[in-house]
């Protein structure tokens, strides 16, 4: 495995090797980040400002703790230069870096509108983005571990459902239904293409990751441990298992520590340590330790959000298979992965697998959870309403099929038409692309 640095420094490198800019502001809320840079773990400072010189590749923090560090390597920088002249060895990876494709940033800079933004010298929101005078800055967003920025395909499709289309899916003859639910099916079908679903019925629109894992924790734990009255149905026990790491966001966590105490099962931990070792690779051997005959769920990230980290699926998948329960389950995390890779839900042979709208150039307020078709109809229902019902009656009630069976009510509708034109536009770039440029 290679080394790797954190995102937001190599998004700042890459900008400052291709942007023309002389003179950037950063908006930035990282923290102090640990990564890896030639091989050499790092701690960064937590930055508060960037000013990137395009014309020397120069990247210089304003940070005030970082300020006697660069007095130092200011002093330094003469003897500095003559002996990285004299070896090679001690020649900086900066000096032979090359961009590839660097076309490609430059391509699609007009398609976000917000990175034209400018501030004034206090960081303050400029109302007119044409000002071009020495005190103004220019936006770059390093954020998109949080939240990516909108393209203007993205945006016009929700302009467009709104003042076009606007109405209920699935319950009305009039052609403003009928449009609707034709632009909100035609969004569950680019979705399904997009990470190479067996069906459409694999896909379930929800609010975003968050709600699609509190949906698989939440039904697996329904009967707080009971059997089910449907012994079809999946469910956590006294005595199960639920394995997750140290390193997975709040949203793989939480949900799992409320499922557990309901349920009665015992949640483990792959220690940080081992989910990313010094060399910034995942520890199989220490995961292996850890699964049990009655490991009955996994639930990890494909791409760590903090560090970078590129798990295994393939292999992980390989021995939950083969050291876990005959019949566990394994939810992967893919809001770190889907936006910057192919990602292919057949060969990772995953359960489930959560994605965020937000964070691959869709709306706030929409995600989707993808599950094996039969598995996800062994799940009880996760909300009660209209839509994911067959019969109602009034002692009982009958459930339809996934996905219907987890979208009971008005679903987030406009929400679902941008998160598939997000996905139209990262198409038309190419994921290959896109990887290949990171």
């Amino acid at each position: 495995m290679y080394s790797k640095m954190s995102k937001e420094t190599a998004l700042a490198t890459l900008l400052a090797l291709s942007l023309n800019s002389s003179d950037i502001f950063l908006a930035s809320s990282f923290t102090p980040t640990r990564f890896l840079v030639g091989g050499r773990r790092w701690q960064s400072p937590i930055v508060s400002s960037l000013s990137v010189s395009s014309s020397s590749s120069k990247i210089t923090s304003t940070s005030e703790e970082d300020q006697p560090r660069r007095d130092k390597e200011s002093s330094n920088h003469s003897q500095d230069h003559d002996d990285e002249e004299g070896s090679e060895a001690n020649r900086p990876w900066w000096k032979d870096f090359q961009l590839k494709d660097s076309s490609l940033a430059p391509s699609v800079l007009a398609d976000f509108p917000i990175l034209q933004t400018t501030f004034d010298g206090d960081g303050k929101i400029l109302p007119d983005s044409d000002d071009t005078s020495t005190s103004t800055k220019r936006l770059i967003y390093l954020d998109s571990a949080a939240t990516s920025q909108k393209p203007i395909p993205v945006t016009t499709a929700l302009t467009d459902y709104y003042l076009r289309s606007n109405s209920n899916v699935h319950r009305g003859a009039h052609a403003l239904s009928r449009e609707a639910t034709s632009l909100y099916e035609s969004s569950r079908d680019k979705v399904a293409k997009f990470v190479n679903a067996r069906s459409r019925n694999e896909i379930v629109f929800t609010s975003g990751a968050t709600e699609a894992i509190n949906l698989v924790a939440s039904t697996l734990s329904q009967t707080c441990g009971k059997p089910p009255q449907n012994a079809r149905e999946l469910y956590l026990t006294e005595g199960d298992e639920v394995l997750i790491t140290e390193n997975e966001h709040h949203s793989n966590i939480v949900p799992w520590q409320m499922a557990c105490r309901r349920s009665g099962a015992t949640l483990k931990y792959l220690p940080t340590n081992a989910a990313c070792t010094a060399s910034g690779e995942f520890d199989l051997r220490s995961f292996e330790e850890l699964l049990t005959p009655q490991t009955k769920l996994v639930s990890l990230q494909h791409v760590s959000n903090v560090l970078g980290t590129i798990y295994p699926i393939q292999a992980i998948v390989h021995l939950v298979r083969t050291k876990a329960h005959p019949g566990a389950k394994i939810l992967l995390d893919a809001c770190q992965s889907l936006p910057h890779m192919p990602v292919d839900v057949q060969s990772l042979d995953v359960d489930f697998l959560a994605g965020s709208g937000h964070k691959m150039c869709g709306p706030t307020g929409i995600g989707f959870l993808w599950g094996k078709e039969d598995v996800l109809n062994s799940l009880p229902p996760y909300m009660g309403g209209g839509e994911m019902i067959r019969d109602v009656y009034m002692d009982n009630s009958t459930y339809a099929d996934a996905p219907a069976r987890f979208e009971a009510g008005t679903p987030p509708i406009a929400q679902a038409v941008g998160l598939g034109a997000a996905i139209d536009y990262l198409e038309t770039i190419g994921m290959e692309r896109i990887h290949d440029y990171e």
